[in-house]
């Protein structure tokens, strides 16, 4: 809401403007009616429709269709789908030419955006729905024909009318006959009440056709809202993949001359442009190139490449539409994607701020143009795209970026304003729709309309005074006027009001005004700010006693910081003289009582209680006392001088007195007087008589002289120095005696000359006191001591650590001055009352500071034992076959605090060997045997619970293999013998060269069932084994005897 600077004028006559925004209209409003047309609903594929609430304020409202309603609460950018299931809840028109009854009306409390999406399996689109506000009277609608390969009956062209108002007449002149025979060319009416609807189908491109309200209402409130597509078609010569098609038409009011074409993001088929004329001679060009001419009703088809951008230029408003392809047109396999019908904004159409929504079904992109200039402060969801603009070729003041956006909500802001085409591709399925705009440009999506007031009235007003103002509005439709004073009383009504205020402040006015309460009337509100002024309070101050024939001024008074009087009335005198606030009277003689009467006035006009000032006359008014010093220390030798309040000229002066002399002066307004030291009372007053009126005196107030005390200190409250040696202390002295008024020297400080000291050490102190009337000189020591400081009772207790780099040492200590409790600061201390205990300290020296309450510290330090720390070391024992359990390892271990117990481990989670220390341990040595080669982990635990853990590892080597070279069969078979199992793979031959065994288990000595002869035997072994995932092979050859 404007701001509207408060006028201090008693009256004026202003304009203001009202102004909610910059704008006139835009695609965000409260109230909205939406319709869908028939997709091509099959038995297995049910179609469905989607209502998408957006809002761009907080706001709650309702979806009403078919005697049923639906409520929302939304905040600010958040969003709500609402369904309708064909199956349940059909919202679809199915018929051709028929009035129905299935649209959808959303009325909100704040500004929304709304979407609506018609959904079947592999056939969807969508459309941006406009507000009321937005709809029209006439218009011409763009949909599309392209016959399926599996016949017409399925790609019918579509058109939907809805009426706002009942009683609409509706005129309809098709651009081709329809399916119920409506010829092509040729107008037919309908009527329409308010919510019903009316569908059209055709076998033919309905793009062209008319529709116009005939018997528009005052203020054009019949309105239509109109949609046009088709039921489902292919779109391009290169594919038959079919989509429904549905897009809301704007009013033909609202079209433009100027158009940019921007390609579709993630799309390889190019796409497909109808530009629509409503007024005969349009003249259409493209990047500069003239394509011919149209008259009202008639289009142009226009193919764009998938990388072509193009200007738009019609010399008359145009409608200008986008056709998506078909998804076999893209040129690229796996591009996606079917048609959709999305009509472009207008180069001037652009908006600053926007929440929008993406259909979550789909892989959805948007197309951004806005003016160069400002391409570095777009934000889209927060994030600036500056690196994704281009210039448009031919118009290098736009550019252009073909950007990813998220599923469901979305932000948008731009300086300049923009224009922005939501759209999505999904397996041979699409949709495309504006997320909004504004028709006059550059505006936020939460504007509203702008309307000029003037006001007649005043804007600053009295207390409890009736004024009147009057509304002007510039637009004539505004009819109806609500005022609300802000102060708490009932509305009023009318254009031209009256009020009075019954408290003052400053009140915010509004003023809500309207064309009527009808779905399509315009409001406004109109504020501006009534300061009203509180009661005008004033006194008069003078003599309430004066004389006769003696002039006396009056003056008028008051807080504000301007104020003047009516002066209406003197009695019992003759007025001399008057300003705006004072009076000048001479009271007459032979009367006792005169009488002022006075209207206070503020700046503002404002009229305040008639004041009614009483004087008696013939007795002067009692005068102040007499100016001197009224108290007096010691004795004074020198005269004192006084002097009477008053010094009118051709007056005469008596003055008294009591414990004193005058010395000088005692028929003047001046005297010198000497007062007795000893005098148990000292009174001075004065008499006087005007020259004219011997009779009229005047006696001013007594004076009476006080003898003063003599100075003395009260009381030295001291603050000690927190810590010994600090320089914190201070001290606050109280100072009784003499005139009231004295001045300090301090003896550290010649600079310091007030009552308190501060950021003192301990030490002695003097201070001079001086009374600054001469009554007496002090001087006062103070001593200012340290306070107690802290201190050891007894030697600490001290706790060793139970293991190297195990912080659970510590100690006791016993500590007395300072404040307690006493804490380490940055360590585990606890103060009990009686001692300070220290914990979580390491093994050895240490030097801490115990502070107290103060902060003053305490160095303690010390050493705190510790055990030596355990050491491990590993003795391989022997090493481990290949695949064997002989190896044997032993951990050596010093420091700590014996007995140990040992816990072995194989590493990296192997089988593990857990043995008690008994097992595997003694005092000579802890050994793990009969295992095979790794690496192990042994946990050693001394007896004070320390844990030392370490890694030792049991070598694998090669086995050690040899043959015998004698062999007696009883002593059992002839083969390797090794430290290790090895496979293997044995060779006999008798001496005459054959081969008498092979085998891999050893010879018994037999040959063919009977025992071999005793002699000599050649063998072959090969034997293999693994190290460290390396196989190695060994072949040896030899002779042994056989012997029995």
């Amino acid at each position: 809401m404007a701001q509207h600077k408060k006028l201090t004028l008693f009256f004026v006559c202003m304009s203001f403007l009202l102004s909610l925004s910059s704008m006139a209209q835009s695609t965000v409003g409260k109230e909205f009616i939406v319709g869908f047309m028939e997709n091509n609903r099959k038995p297995t594929q049910a179609d469905k429709a989607v209502i998408v609430i957006t809002a761009q304020e907080n706001a709650t409202g309702s979806i009403s269709y078919q005697g049923q309603s639906i409520s929302f609460s939304l905040t600010k950018g958040q969003s709500m789908e609402q369904e309708f299931l064909s199956t349940s809840q059909d919202v679809m028109h199915r018929d051709s030419e028929v009035v129905g009854s299935q649209s959808i009306s959303i009325s909100s409390s704040g500004n929304i955006s709304v979407y609506a999406y018609n959904s079947r399996q592999n056939s969807s689109d969508g459309t941006l729905v406009l507000p009321l506000t937005l709809l029209g009277s006439e218009y011409f609608l763009t949909a599309h024909f392209s016959p399926l390969a599996n016949g017409p009956d399925n790609s019918e062209s579509t058109a939907l009318i809805i009426a706002t108002e009942d009683n609409t007449q509706v005129e309809i002149t098709p651009s081709v006959a329809t399916l119920n025979g409506k010829a092509a060319k040729v107008p037919f009416t309908i009527t329409l009440n308010q919510g019903q609807s009316y569908q059209i189908k055709a076998l033919g491109d309905l793009t062209g056709t008319r529709v116009r309200v005939l018997n528009p209402s005052e203020g054009n409130c019949k309105k239509l809202a109109v949609f046009g597509g088709n039921k489902m078609t292919s779109v391009g010569a290169c594919g038959k993949t079919g989509d429904h098609l549905f897009q809301q038409a704007i009013p033909v009011e609202f079209w433009g001359k100027s158009y940019i074409h921007v390609p579709l993001r993630n799309r390889t088929s190019g796409e497909v442009l109808k530009i629509l004329a409503a007024q005969n001679g349009t003249q259409v060009s493209v990047n500069g190139e003239n394509k011919g001419e149209l008259n009202a009703g008639e289009f142009m088809t226009l193919e764009f490449g998938v990388n072509d951008l193009g200007v738009i230029e019609t010399s008359q408003p145009a409608s200008v539409s986008l056709l998506a392809k078909s998804q076999d047109c893209n040129t690229l396999a796996n591009n996606i994607g079917d048609p959709f019908l999305l009509t472009y904004q207008s180069n001037e159409q652009r908006i600053k701020e926007l929440q929008f929504y993406s259909v979550n079904e789909f892989y959805n992109n948007a197309n951004i143009i806005a003016p160069s200039a400002s391409v570095s402060q777009i934000r889209l969801n927060g994030t600036a795209i500056t690196t994704q603009f281009k210039p448009v070729p031919g118009k290098p003041e736009f550019s252009y970026a073909q950007v990813n956006v998220k599923d469901f909500d979305n932000t948008f802001s731009s300086p300049e304003g923009a224009i922005i085409y939501v759209y999505g591709s999904g397996q041979r399925s699409s949709y495309g729709y504006s997320a909004g705009f504004n028709l006059s440009g550059g505006g936020s999506a939460t504007e509203e309309p702008v309307y000029e007031f003037e006001k007649e009235g005043k804007e600053i007003v009295c207390l409890g005074m009736e004024e009147s103002w009057e509304i002007l509005p510039k637009d004539d439709r505004f009819k109806f006027f609500k005022w609300n004073f802000g102060d708490d009383t009932p509305l009023k009504d009318g254009r031209n009001i009256s009020h009075t205020y019954s408290q003052s402040g400053v009140f915010q006015v509004t003023v809500l005004a309207s064309s009527g309460s009808g779905p399509c009337d315009i409001s406004a509100e109109y504020e501006f700010e009534i300061e009203v002024i509180p009661e005008v309070t004033a006194t008069v101050s003078g003599p309430e006693n004066a004389c006769a024939n003696v002039e006396v001024t009056y003056l008028l008074e008051s807080e504000l910081s301007f104020i003047k009087g009516e002066w209406i009335e003197v009695l019992g005198g003759e007025k001399i003289s008057e300003t705006e606030n004072s009076i000048t009277v001479k009271w007459n003689e032979n009367t006792t009582e005169g009488l002022i009467r006075v209207v206070p006035i503020s700046e503002s006009g404002c009229l305040g209680k008639e004041i009614v000032f009483k004087v008696g006359i013939g007795e002067g008014e009692l005068l102040e006392a007499p100016i001197g010093l009224a108290s007096i220390c010691g004795t004074l030798e020198a005269p004192i001088v006084y002097r009477a309040s008053t010094t009118a000229a051709s007056t005469t002066f008596e003055w008294t007195i009591k414990g004193g002399q005058i010395i000088s002066g005692a028929n003047t307004s001046e005297v010198k007087v000497t007062w007795d030291a000893n005098a148990a009372s000292r009174e001075l007053s004065y008499q006087i008589s005007p020259g004219e009126s011997k009779t009229c005196s005047t006696t001013s107030e007594l004076l009476k002289v006080e003898s003063i005390e003599p100075l003395r200190v009260v009381s030295a409250e001291k603050k000690l120095p927190s810590c010994p040696g600090e320089s914190d202390g201070g001290v606050v002295l109280e100072v009784s005696g003499g005139s009231g008024s004295y001045t300090f020297a301090w003896s550290h400080d010649k600079a310091l000359s007030a009552s308190t000291a501060t950021n003192l050490k301990a030490g002695t102190y003097w201070v001079t006191i001086s009374d600054q009337s001469g009554c007496g000189i002090l001087t006062y020591e103070l001593v200012l001591n340290d306070p107690p400081a802290m201190r050891l009772t007894r030697e600490l207790q001290v706790v060793a650590s139970s293991c190297e780099g195990v912080s659970d040492g510590g100690f006791k200590a016993r500590i007395s001055g300072g404040v307690p409790p006493y804490t380490v600061e940055g360590i585990n201390s606890t103060w009990n009352g009686e001692e300070l205990e220290v914990k979580n300290l390491a093994s050895g020296p240490f030097s801490l500071f115990v502070l107290d309450s103060k902060g003053c510290s305490l160095p303690i330090s010390g050493t705190i034992p510790g055990n030596k720390p355990m050491i491990l070391s590993f003795t391989e024992v022997s090493p481990g076959c290949p695949g064997g359990g002989n190896g044997a390892l032993t951990v050596n271990i010093s420091g700590g605090q014996p007995p140990y117990a040992i816990q072995w481990s194989e590493d990296q989670g192997g089988i593990g060997i857990m043995a008690a220390s008994n097992k595997f341990f003694n005092y000579s040595g802890q050994t793990l045997s009969a295992v095979s080669s790794g690496f192990y982990t042994v946990s050693v635990t001394d007896a004070s619970g320390c844990v030392v853990t370490a890694l030792g590892r049991v070598r694998e080597t090669a086995p050690q293999v040899r043959m015998p070279t004698g062999f007696m069969p009883k002593d059992g078979w002839y083969g390797p013998v090794s430290n290790c199992t090895p496979s293997f793979m044995l060779q006999v031959w008798d001496r005459w060269g054959q081969v008498i065994y092979l085998g891999s288990e050893g010879w018994d000595g037999m040959v063919k069932g009977k025992e071999a002869p005793i002699g000599n035997y050649t063998y072959q072994l090969t034997y293999s084994y693994t190290i460290e995932g390396v196989t190695e092979q060994v072949t040896s050859r030899g002779v042994f005897t056989l012997i029995r």
